[in-house]
């Protein structure tokens, strides 16, 4: 009784172009609704960023007026006050009451040397403040670029397949015209225009950026396909060829 068994390696399945392109337009289609999950997140962060950086600015100013303003007097700063207050009307803020501004203001109570020290520290801050509101920013710039290069490789996909689809629709209506030449007078086209050769349908899958769209095992993209590369290849004539013989098995089938 023989014990040896023979272990037998299945090779995986050939995936086709059709259903590549297939997979990756609904890859691309699910990244661009988490890109816009992601979005939501990062947008809310840099606004969160920008909101922090115009409280920081807004408080760094004001502490540096109250140092351009401590050799004056008390009197001095409250006019400084009101004059704000007053561009704000102008402005057109009607929440300003001239009459409910305070008689004095914390800051004027700092001394230069405290001052000074609060200026150092916010302005510390606003380094700080700087790097996370870049970085805010970065993110949301970096998911605009993902969500245009998901775009780009979605619509990629749907391009090669219609274009896939007019090759194969292009040659079925080229061999009919070759198979009908036997019927026309002076070679006159039967069913297409003369210029139908003129079709050019060049690739998308050719730059790096998209070689997701290549075939699976390619590592450079498709050739153009034009009108008449493609005639020399002889492929129409055979399809013609195979038009011819297909009726021909029809008239045999048919019952005398």
């Amino acid at each position: 009784m023989n014990t040896h068994t023979d272990t037998e390696t299945t090779a995986a399945p050939q995936v086709s172009a059709e259903t590549q392109l297939l997979g990756i337009e609904e890859a691309a289609r699910n990244e661009k609704e988490q890109i816009a999950v992601e979005l939501d997140k990062a947008v809310k962060n840099f606004k969160l960023q920008e909101q922090k950086r115009v409280e920081l600015e807004y408080a760094l100013s004001k502490a540096e007026e109250q140092m351009n303003i401590l050799s004056g007097s008390a009197t001095q700063y409250r006019d400084s006050q009101r004059a704000q207050a007053i561009s704000r009307m102008l402005l057109g803020d009607t929440s300003v009451e001239l009459d409910k501004l305070p008689a004095t203001d914390p800051m004027a109570s700092l001394s230069v040397t405290d001052l000074k020290a609060g200026i150092a520290q916010l302005r510390r801050d606003r380094s700080e403040l700087e790097l996370s509101w870049k970085a805010a920013q970065s993110a949301v710039n970096a998911l605009e670029r993902k969500h245009f290069a998901a775009h780009a490789k979605l619509h990629g996909a749907r391009y090669q397949l219609a274009r896939n689809a007019i090759y194969d629709a292009w040659v079925e209506l080229q061999a009919a015209e070759g198979a009908s030449q036997k019927h026309a007078l002076h070679q006159v086209p039967q069913h297409v225009a003369q210029d139908f050769w003129n079709i050019v349908l060049p690739a998308v899958d050719t730059l790096d950026s998209m070689k997701d769209l290549r075939p699976a095992g390619r590592n450079f993209g498709s050739n153009e396909i034009k009108g008449e590369n493609i005639r020399l290849t002889g492929l129409i004539s055979t399809r013609a060829a195979g038009l011819a013989a297909e009726f021909q098995n029809m008239m045999n089938g048919v019952q005398s």
